[in-house]
């Protein structure tokens, strides 16, 4: 039994791990792609002025 609760308990860590893991790089995709796009603005804004 005590094996059993051991490889749930690691299982669950692994798992925690990748999940915090996996939604960070989600994250710092969406900054980079909020970044690009507010760039993008403003090229096109300073476009628009002249």
């Amino acid at each position: 039994m005590k094996r059993y609760v051991w490889t749930l308990f690691g299982a669950v860590i692994v798992a925690g791990i990748s999940l915090a893991t996996w939604a960070g790089a989600s994250n710092q995709g969406n900054k980079e792609a909020l970044n690009a796009y507010k760039k993008m603005e403003q090229a096109r804004n300073q476009e628009n002025k002249f």
